[in-house]
């Protein structure tokens, strides 16, 4: 009989601590629906072509927008077809499916955050503070609503952590494989996670010393890029692993009118005229030069930035600095109101502030499990500081961040206070 009620005790327990998680899910989902319900145009605006892709695909079978592509990244892309398609038949059906796509890679990523905090930390009370803070961050909120990637690219950042603290605690074969896959889909989602997996892969080399065991997962990464690789050397004659936008992403923030027009004027001003200009007088260029296809024309744009670059370091080491305030600035450029501009700041400043305190206390309790949340971090900041940046292109790490955030809770223990 004792046994029975402790039994019934466990249980009741266990169903206790689900709760918080359960609250923070549904706020989640229920913040994100409203602002989706709230902003219907949003689920259609193709800013970044996603959906063109898409339809591309359900409609003719091909990756492109008339020509073969590889401009994007495919995951995302093809995670739409089904809805794109079924919008041939009822219109509703596409902007639906973007809603209902990152609804669950929302869900997903709450779920797998919980599930990594409490394997870290072996806390619920932690647990519940990093999935509280991904379910009320107002960005995530904001690009819930849109047909881009990083929502998904989040959950495969939560992901990659999730497997990577498996592999640390269990280094065999089957979490190597799911590591790569994992990290494979990653990479396809968004090239920026080639450099996370690396750093998260170097992490656990030196965590684990389980070199063989890394290299089943780095291949396994490799076979689940292959296929897009191969794709690319049939349909452009050339096997392109990430995309055909490296080039232009590098040349767009490298180049002397991107320098005259806000590098030297001020970090917050947005370059809108002075793109397009620069857009169309490089399009221009390559007309006059014959430069017609993708690879060209993204061969030519690196090739001009490079030259920029190494022409003018110190005009790059200050597009660099502008590159990392806008990153990592709390508040987001661009035309939001002032409340919402209000919103992010304070909510982002917290965020920073309780994860740098996390990470503080993490460092003596767990140095493995703290390198690989600050690897996808790392990554992204490095990346961005050479590449286009803004402070929405940070929403892909803040699972990493709110998970170092959830460090902050955790009661130190007497041997944390050892240096």
């Amino acid at each position: 009989m004792a046994d029975a009620a402790r039994s019934e005790t466990d249980r009741a327990t266990r169903r206790g601590d689900r709760i918080p998680l359960l609250v923070a899910l549904v706020t989640a989902l229920v913040l994100r629906v409203s602002f989706q319900l709230a902003n219907p145009p949003r689920l259609s605006d193709d800013r970044d072509a996603y959906l063109t892709l898409a339809e591309s695909v359900a409609t003719t079978g091909q990756y492109g927008w008339g020509p073969p592509t590889a401009f994007r990244p495919p995951l995302y892309p093809l995670l739409l077809v089904p809805a794109v398609w079924l919008g041939q038949f009822v219109p509703a059906a596409t902007p639906l499916g973007v809603a209902l796509l990152n609804l669950a890679a929302t869900a997903a990523t709450l779920l797998i955050v919980a599930s990594v905090a409490d394997r870290t930390f072996g806390s619920r009370r932690a647990s519940f503070v990093a999935v509280s803070i991904l379910a009320t961050s107002p960005l995530a909120i904001v690009y819930s609503a849109s047909p881009m990637t990083e929502t998904l690219c989040g959950s495969l950042v939560a992901g990659l952590v999730w497997v990577s603290v498996r592999f640390r605690d269990c280094p065999g074969r089957a979490n190597a494989l799911m590591w790569g896959v994992i990290a494979g889909l990653a990479a396809l989602c968004r090239p920026t996670m080639w450099v996370a997996a690396a750093f998260v892969w170097l992490s656990l080399l030196v965590g684990t010393r389980e070199w063989r065991r890394l290299l089943l997962g780095g291949a396994a990464m490799l076979v689940v890029v292959s296929p897009w690789v191969v794709r690319n050397l049939v349909e452009l004659g050339s096997p392109v692993v990430m995309t055909t936008h490296g080039g232009y992403t590098l040349a767009l923030g490298n180049n002397a009118d991107f320098d005259r027009d806000v590098v030297q004027v001020g970090w917050r001003v947005l370059w809108e005229r002075g793109q397009q200009r620069w857009i169309a007088e490089r399009q221009a260029a390559f007309e006059r030069a014959g430069l017609t296809t993708e690879l060209q024309q993204d061969a030519a744009h690196r090739s001009d930035a490079v030259e920029w670059i190494t022409q003018n370091p110190t005009r790059f080491a200050a597009a660099c600095w502008l590159r990392l305030r806008r990153f990592w600035s709390p508040i987001p450029l661009g035309e939001q109101s002032a409340l919402m501009k209000a919103i992010v700041a304070v909510w982002s400043i917290g965020l920073f502030a309780v994860a740098t305190v996390g990470a503080w206390r993490t460092r003596h309790r767990d140095k493995v499990a703290l390198a690989l949340l600050l690897s996808p971090v790392v990554a992204f900041t490095a990346v961005h500081l050479v590449y286009w940046a803004n402070a929405r292109m940070r929403l892909p790490i803040e699972p990493a961040l709110a998970l170092l955030a959830a460090g902050a809770v955790v009661r130190r223990r007497p041997s944390d206070a050892t240096p």
